[in-house]
């Protein structure tokens, strides 16, 4: 489902912050396992935007991802995972509703110091933020917890590393997901 998105700026020192909200759009996907072993896992996925979403923060025209992703864990507590693909997508109505492709990488470190708990870090990033546009990397962290087997909430923050992707110089989010 999408995501109600409040995002401030500051423009100049002494000026009113500048607000921009809306719901980010949908997407729907399909992920396929590969293969597995005690260690490893493989799988690969694809994504599917329909246009949707606020004209703040949505897609103006449909958006397509494949995207490889391996797993590692290097103890039962401590795994790795990294992910590599290409998009297509458009830019929010409000932004000219424009294409562009490029290639998205992900790298998460997690720790599970406990059965219901877990910490993780990550930096992400693509090879172009927007049409014409060159590339943005961003770093977060966050901790999950799992209230029962069915029911997460989670906690985290995050800043811009390098160019500009999503806007934002850091952010702060909070969530929670459900099994079905």
């Amino acid at each position: 489902p999408p995501n109600y998105n409040l995002q401030r700026s500051h423009v100049d020192p002494g000026s009113p912050d500048q607000k921009i909200t809306g719901f980010s759009a949908v997407t729907f996907g399909l992920k396929h396992e590969l293969g597995y072993t005690s260690s490893w896992l493989g799988a690969v996925e694809v994504l599917l935007t329909p246009p949707s979403g606020g004209s703040n923060f949505g897609s103006d025209g449909l958006g397509v991802a494949v995207n490889g992703m391996a797993s590692y864990a290097l103890t039962e507590q401590i795994g790795l995972s990294f992910q590599i693909g290409v998009n297509s997508q458009t830019t929010p109505a409000n932004s000219g509703g424009r294409r562009f492709t490029s290639i998205v990488s992900n790298l998460v470190a997690s720790w599970q110091p406990a059965e219901r708990l877990q910490f993780y870090g990550e930096v992400y990033g693509q090879s172009s933020t927007g049409p014409g546009n060159g590339a943005g990397y961003n770093a977060d962290g966050g901790i999950q917890y799992l209230i029962t087997p069915y029911w997460e909430v989670d906690l985290e923050g995050g800043v811009r590393l390098v160019g500009d992707l999503g806007g934002f110089t850091h952010y702060f989010g909070a969530g929670t997901g459900f099994r079905f």
